[in-house]
């Protein structure tokens, strides 16, 4: 650089002098200007130097970043490690931004070519890693502990500490150990997630920053959460450290659909409370529950029995666990890379497609109903999911050449479900033994596990669209609608399904034929078909309570016998369709019977069966004509074609006329037309 003063230093710092500072000094001769210029220390001209090369040298270091990066060969690296380097990219890249005001163009091309390469090869082995979870999972619900929540697995640390970052880089002389070491909220107060520290001088001052997403191996190493270190009594590293500084263990809990808020004083409250919330409400098919599970803390809640109560664990085995953790490291990828968001999330809900047929199926393996009582929305997505999962042998291998051109197509839903074949149910889960209730357990742990899945993706979804560029926010909504809404509605059918198999409704219809219903006299007595069903309930009721509480969550027992009640009722009136006479003392004898069943249920179970359905039904034979025209239009929909035929044969009584009856008659013709329309 020559010494201060010298000649070639001064020459040196006139050919670097800004333009504006060439323009803005007067013309004057060379003697003067390199008088002045020798006066320049060789500190304030190395200065100078670098304020007029940031833009050439941050270009420098990308090609240098790009050239190593291209190098390297991926297909050796673990998920975790290859977002570390991701990491440690992306924040060599806001700071080289901020330091030159430049682009980083080289780098992203680089990244994003790399990052889809390693992303296709391990959406591949992700799901064929599923795939074996599923075909070896007995369904057997694991003991997980009442403070779990999802925020607590290493694949969602991320979101943690972004926030111990901005706190770090608020506090002057904190250190990073210090704030990753507190519990804190995911989100900001205002439900949005804390921009990360960026700028040049935030890292200047503060170095730990730069170390603080860099994680121990043996923290991320394991693909599948430890169900051990979650087992009940026993705490988690976030646990521990609060309980030594003499704070009630607490972390945020996911939220309701639609929201991604996360408030600092919420309990551990799990991600399936949700899920059993809005199931336990979606009685009929397409039920939605826009309710928000809101869980205060423990300390808040001392004293107070009108608080909300702890929510349960997650129903959920090791496969639920690891699809869980793998959403969460998809989220992962979203956000150090955003350039490639939107096929990282295609891939996530491809795989989340596949556990859905995989456990529906698996619960649905004997199904009595078909997929036509199901709305049009969620027998489409079955039927989609049945088309892209092929039922033969996997392909071979691809080749290097053929996922280097797999890389660099646009993903479409599917793509890769095409090359992976349906998983089939272990051999070891006795789906169709009467002794296990045709597999109970296993079908409440499938289709629960579903749920808590989908309470999971909910609570998501503010993460996800924050990762997620503009112009596909709609793609994002209309696969989210498409994919896990229809799980409510999915929910009623497989208890629909398993209810059907718990009691011999056949019996009970061949039971009910054989009573007269025209008797003349009034009977104190109710007819011997009802003792036969109270019994089988109480059997049943015995047998569920045996699968204990573990197998058999609560929110499962309610549907499941309200489902039960619901298929009960049914085949009541049913019963009271096929009567060919019926006098009004038949329809006392009804009333009676009716009664005494609902009676003697309310000792059997606290689950109450919705009376209203067969009340209904036989107070329409006291109707007279003009009533029961009018009753007919308003309950067509509630009751089938044969329940309103044999309701018109026998009604009335002497009440309505031949021809008052035919009218009737050929009103709910009519009305059959309409319905089926």
């Amino acid at each position: 650089a020559g010494e201060e003063g010298s000649p070639a230093a001064a020459s040196e710092g006139a050919a670097l002098a800004s333009p504006t500072t060439l323009l803005a000094e007067p013309a004057a001769p060379y003697s003067a200007r390199s008088a002045s210029l020798s006066r320049v220390s060789t500190r304030d001209y190395a200065l100078l130097k670098l304020e007029a090369g940031r833009k050439r040298l941050w270009q420098d270091v990308q090609k240098q970043v790009a050239a190593c990066f291209n190098a390297l060969d991926l297909t050796s690296y673990r998920l975790e490690r290859y977002l570390v380097l991701l990491e440690h990219i992306k924040r060599l890249c806001e700071i080289g931004s901020d330091f030159s005001k430049g682009t980083q163009d080289i780098i992203d091309d680089v990244m994003r070519f790399k990052t889809t390469t390693y992303m296709c090869m391990h959406h591949k082995n992700t799901l064929q890693q599923l795939k074996s979870l599923l075909e070896s999972d007995t369904w057997e619900a694991k003991p997980v502990a009442k403070n779990f929540n999802i925020f607590t697995l290493p694949s969602f640390a991320f979101l943690r500490l972004a926030r111990a970052r901005t706190s770090s880089a608020s506090v002057p002389g904190s250190t990073a150990g210090a704030v990753a070491g507190k519990q804190c909220s995911i989100t900001s107060d205002d439900g949005e997630e804390p921009a990360p520290p960026t700028g040049f001088e935030t890292f200047l001052n503060n170095n730990d920053l730069f170390h603080q997403g860099s994680m121990s191996m043996q923290q991320r190493s394991s693909s599948i959460p430890d169900l051990a270190q979650l087992e009940p009594g026993r705490k988690t590293p976030e646990d521990a450290h609060d309980s030594a500084d003499g704070e009630s263990p607490s972390s945020p809990a996911p939220n309701a659909p639609g929201n991604g808020t996360t408030s600092s004083s919420s309990t551990a409250a799990t991600a399936a409370a949700a899920a059993n919330a809005a199931a336990a409400a979606a009685t009929r098919p397409g039920a939605e529950d826009g309710r928000r599970m809101s869980v205060s803390s423990d300390k808040s809640t001392a004293g107070d029995e009108n608080a909300p109560k702890r929510p349960p664990p997650p129903h959920c085995t090791r496969t639920t666990l690891f699809l869980v953790d793998a959403i969460g490291k998809y989220l992962h990828m979203m956000d150090v890379l955003r350039h490639i968001s939107p096929e990282v999330l295609v891939c996530l809900f491809e795989l989340y497609g596949y556990y859905l047929h995989s456990v529906v199926s698996f619960a649905t393996l004997d199904k009595t109903y078909p997929l036509t009582v199901l709305g049009p929305a969620t027998r489409g997505l079955l039927l989609r999911l049945q088309e892209m999962i092929v039922d033969k042998t996997p392909p071979s291998e691809a080749t290097a050449d053929a996922i280097l051109r797999s890389s660099t197509k646009t993903y479409a839903y599917g793509t890769e479900l095409r090359d992976v074949c349906a998983a089939t149910l272990c051999a070891d889960v006795p789906m169709l033994l009467p002794q296990s209730l045709y597999g109970l357990a296993a079908r409440i742990t499938c289709i629960e596990s579903l749920g808590f899945v989908g309470t999971v993706m909910r609570s998501l979804v503010g993460h996800f669209r924050r990762r997620l560029p503009e112009s596909f926010h709609p793609v994002f909504s209309f696969l989210f609608v498409n994919n896990v809404d229809p799980i409510a509605e999915l929910r009623w059918y497989v208890y629909k399904n398993c209810a059907a198999r718990l009691i011999d409704y056949d019996k009970l219809l061949v039971d009910m034929a054989s009573v007269k219903w025209g008797v003349k006299e009034l009977k104190s007595q109710h007819n011997p078909y009802i003792d036969a069903l109270v019994q089988e309930c109480r059997v049943l009721a015995g047998r569920i309570s045996s699968l204990g509480e573990t197998r058999v969550p609560p929110a499962a027992y309610n549907t499941l016998w309200t489902e039960v009640f619901r298929m009960i009722n049914t085949v009541l009136v049913d019963g009271f369709a096929a009567a060919r006479k019926c006098s009004n003392e038949g329809r006392a004898l009804m009333q009676l019977d009716y009664q005494q069943l609902l009676n003697s249920l309310s000792k059997t179970t606290t689950v109450k069966p919705q009376a209203e359905f067969v009340e209904n039904y036989i107070k329409g034979f006291y109707l007279p004509e003009e009533e029961m025209e009018k009753w007919l239009s308003q309950n067509h929909k509630t009751y089938t074609y044969k329940h309103l035929a044999g309701l018109v044969a026998v009604c009335g009584g002497t009440m309505v006329t031949k021809k008052g009856r035919q009218r009737l008659a050929a009103l709910v013709d009519d009305l059959k037309g309409v319905h089926a329309e």
